[in-house]
């Protein structure tokens, strides 16, 4: 889910761009504020956090530009859109951080490029769970310029990394390079299980995916009409979890105690 705030003194343009916004983004979760200070108390008051706000410039109080401002010091990693009728506006947005200017007659047009790249602005990084003395630590991917240094300080030949991230490429990549070095590696956090178990050419068990375990009938867990209520824009509502069968899903891993290496792996799918 990608929580979207939109300001807009006018709730018919707020309207208009909720309605783009989810033509283009399906996992849009969007709130409308009709003015600055709605917004600002739901993120003082309630900790709503953005991960994009959708901002009109001209409206009354409190300018789109101030608000963006104060959004930039209370949500650091909320990206910015700056959204108006009057092109006269765009030399002033530079006066804060933002991602995209967006004329209201281009909305359908360039909303979806805007969007793209504020959620490749705030996108998290990929992250490593590591087992250290003190238990696990999720260490960002961009960090990983030391993990082959204190790799080889590692005496254990059984090691095991779990890279939680979005995008496959990225967890390809990080087995490939750890490939010979630890025993193996798989992805978590898109609750889907991939299909594409294997031992790398240097002797390290690999799968994109896990997948999930929990409740079968479901979307991810969740009780399948709430997550449907959300995203056909629904005011968002407390998930609970799906009832009934649940699965199990995971990849078993033999390796090999003298070398460290993996000799086979294959996937293990319960379904109730």
């Amino acid at each position: 889910m990608i929580p979207i705030a939109i300001c807009d003194d006018e709730l018919l343009h707020a309207r208009q761009t909720q309605a783009a916004i989810r033509r283009c983004e399906a996992q849009a979760v969007t709130r409308c504020f009709e003015s600055p200070l709605a917004l600002l108390a739901a993120v003082t008051q309630q900790g709503y956090a953005p991960r994009v706000a959708v901002l009109d410039i001209r409206m009354a109080g409190m300018d789109g530009i101030e608000l963006a401002k104060r959004l930039n010091a209370l949500v650091p990693g909320c990206a910015v859109i700056f959204l108006t009728a009057y092109l006269s506006y765009a030399p002033d947005v530079y006066e804060t951080r933002h991602v995209y200017f967006v004329l209201k007659s281009e909305l359908d047009r360039r909303i979806g490029s805007a969007l793209r790249a504020a959620l490749a602005e705030t996108a998290a990084p990929a992250s490593l769970q590591l087992a250290t003395a003190h238990g696990y630590r999720n260490v960002p991917v961009t960090d990983v310029l030391f993990l082959e240094r204190i790799l080889r300080k590692i005496q254990t030949k059984l090691i095991l990394v779990e890279l939680h991230a979005e995008a496959t490429s990225e967890k390809l990549a990080m087995g490939r390079m750890l490939d010979g070095q630890v025993s193996a590696v798989w992805g978590t956090h898109t609750h889907v299980p991939t299909a594409d178990t294997m031992i790398l050419p240097q002797g390290t068990g690999y799968v994109t995916d896990l997948g999930m375990t929990g409740p079968r009938d479901s979307v991810l867990g969740i009780r399948p009409e709430l997550s449907i209520r959300r995203f056909r824009g629904d005011l968002p509502s407390r998930y609970e979890p799906a009832p009934g069968p649940c699965k199990l899903e995971a990849c078993l891993f033999t390796i090999d105690d003298a070398t460290g290496r993996c000799t086979a792996v294959r996937r293990v799918d319960i379904h109730g």
